[in-house]
């Protein structure tokens, strides 16, 4: 399975999306996104069905877990 997540993230040199079953994200995975500029789109697959997942943008090496999902 799969997601997308498109987030916008001006002004920022790395950008990337951290993805993790644990909200802590200590057990998780970065993705680098697809397309790039101010807005960022993640291409996410290989979900495993009926987990639940939280995701958090990462500019620069600091997660921002105000937004996150």
């Amino acid at each position: 399975m799969g997601a997308v997540v498109v987030a916008e993230v001006p002004d920022a040199g790395a950008v990337r999306l951290a993805v993790s079953p644990d909200e802590t994200f200590t057990d998780g995975t970065r993705i680098v996104p697809t397309a790039g500029g101010d807005i960022y789109r993640f291409d996410l697959s290989g979900l495993a069905p009926g987990t639940t997942y939280h995701y958090a943008v990462e500019a620069d090496g600091a997660l921002d877990l105000v937004r996150a999902g």
